[in-house]
């Protein structure tokens, strides 16, 4: 009823303005309605309803955020291998064939590892693998009987080749040469180990003691095999030498005298030889003892030249 009211009142109005002119549309005092104004603002202006969302099938404007696009330095760029340990530690251990407390052997042969990639050549060491199972240690078995010389090594080294030839025995067991190759990244160590035999002149005596030149002959045989075998290559020397058991020459004096083997470390009868040509001596030392005070585990700490 009002709307009609309305209508036909804005009817009359326009007809009194069209009639009459602007001046009696003024008399009439008659406001006319407006219409809406269609609001033609930017949308984007308002904030969004739920209906406003914008169509998952189109693409998003994703403005890269400084903070989140940021590169990060990673921890392996080029998922580059990570480099061997640049250096490895090697000991030699008389661990007496009377003792077969292998728990302590292996207390004593771990205790100079110091979390370092390891080798340990041992002597009397008539059981092997008891101290393999309880130093936790890859085994290289070589030597024989009570003059055992058999190898251990961390799991850093990779073991390709091995080898042993027997030399001047005494009365009291046979005796070997022994030795393994091993890989350590991209570099090459040969491991040499021995139990040198007693002489005439020993505090032990037997009743078939070695020859005088036993020692040297020895010495000689390992730098013949180092030379045609291994061209050169690093090489590390570890025995219980049984220096001053022999009248001739020492193993020592004929190993290192216008060669490329130095000296490392000694304690009482053990010794460790390094080639100073293709390896330095970063560390050395002597560790504890299984049963006799004289035999102490004897170790240096080596790094690769170049």
């Amino acid at each position: 009823m009002r709307l009609a009211l309305a209508l036909k009142n804005y009817e009359v109005v326009v007809l009194v303005c069209l009639t009459f002119g602007s001046s009696a549309c003024k008399q009439l005092d008659v406001q006319m309605p407006l219409r809406q104004k269609t609001d033609t603002s930017d949308s984007s202006d308002k904030p969004s309803s739920k209906n406003d969302r914008p169509d998952p099938a189109q693409p998003k404007d994703q403005s890269p955020d400084p903070e989140q696009n940021q590169e990060k330095p990673s921890s392996n760029p080029g998922n580059v291998e990570p480099e061997p340990p640049k250096t490895f530690r090697a000991s030699t251990f008389n661990v007496d064939y009377r003792n077969k407390n292998f728990e302590q052997i292996s207390d004593v042969i771990n205790s100079v590892r110091a979390d370092q990639p390891y080798i340990v050549g041992t002597q009397e060491n008539q059981e092997p693998e008891a101290i393999a199972g309880t130093s936790s240690l890859g085994l290289t078995k070589l030597g024989k009987g009570v003059g055992d010389n058999s190898l251990y090594y961390s799991s850093d080294f990779k073991l390709v080749n091995q080898g042993q030839v027997d030399i001047d025995r005494d009365g009291h067991a046979e005796r070997s040469l022994v030795w393994s190759v091993y890989v350590i990244g991209e570099k090459q160590v040969v491991v040499f180990n021995t139990h040198l035999p007693h002489g005439a002149i020993s505090d032990v005596p037997s009743e078939s003691p070695a020859p005088a030149d036993a020692h040297a002959k020895t010495a000689q045989m390992l730098l013949n095999i180092w030379q045609s075998e291994f061209a050169g290559s690093a090489a590390v020397v570890l025995c219980d030498c049984n220096t001053g058991k022999v009248a001739g020459q020492s193993f020592t004096e004929a190993l290192t005298q216008g060669t490329s083997f130095q000296l490392a470390q000694e304690s009482g009868l053990d010794r460790v030889f390094f080639t100073k040509d293709a390896l330095i001596e970063v560390n050395s030392g002597v560790g504890g003892f299984a049963t006799e005070e004289y035999h102490r585990v004897t170790w240096a700490e080596f790094s690769f030249k170049n």
